[in-house]
């Protein structure tokens, strides 16, 4: 489905992902877990909000196959996985960020809201495999999404050769 030359899936995927954003960057208030580290995690979200315009930005622009002959944003599944993963690697990371604060009934996570403090070290770890798991999947993304608008780039030059005309119309050289 697309609505101005926008297909309606990659649309939703940028909305899920900015919410995994802003998961990271307030979501924990939802689990009474709000200190200091917001002056750090609000300047995070928003550079994570622009790298993910950013990886949102770079798929293929697909020819549409209506009679209007514009083109629209189409995801593969390699970049919509990208997405999905990097989204849920937000909402990890954000729930097992450990919020340091001023004493040490301050110092606590959404994870450890729920399990108990014992687990403040476990939510710590947890928590930077989430970061290194958000990382590593936009990498991914990125490459795949720029490898991807290469191979359509290439596919679309080579289509468009003068010598490969004839090969498309299906007729032979004399």
């Amino acid at each position: 489905m697309k609505y101005r030359n926008v297909q309606i899936s990659s649309v939703a995927a940028l909305v899920m992902s900015l919410l995994g954003a802003a998961f990271f960057a307030l979501g924990r208030v939802i689990f009474d877990v709000g200190g200091w580290l917001a002056f750090f995690t609000l300047p995070a979200g928003g550079i994570v909000v622009l790298a993910l315009l950013v990886l949102w930005l770079i798929p293929v622009r697909t020819p549409m196959e209506d009679e209007e002959g514009g083109t629209y944003k189409a995801f593969g599944w390699r970049e919509s996985w990208a997405f999905i993963a990097v989204t849920v690697f937000l909402f990890l990371a954000g729930f097992f960020l450990v919020d340091y604060g001023d004493t040490d009934e301050s110092v606590k996570s959404a994870f450890t809201q729920i399990v108990g403090r014992w687990a403040l070290d476990l939510s710590s770890i947890l928590f930077w495999l989430s970061v290194f798991g958000v990382i590593a999947s936009y990498v991914i993304g990125v490459v795949v999404s720029v490898k991807g608008r290469n191979a359509a780039d290439a596919d679309q030059a080579q289509s468009s050769d003068p010598e490969n005309l004839g090969e498309d119309l299906g007729q032979d050289e004399p």
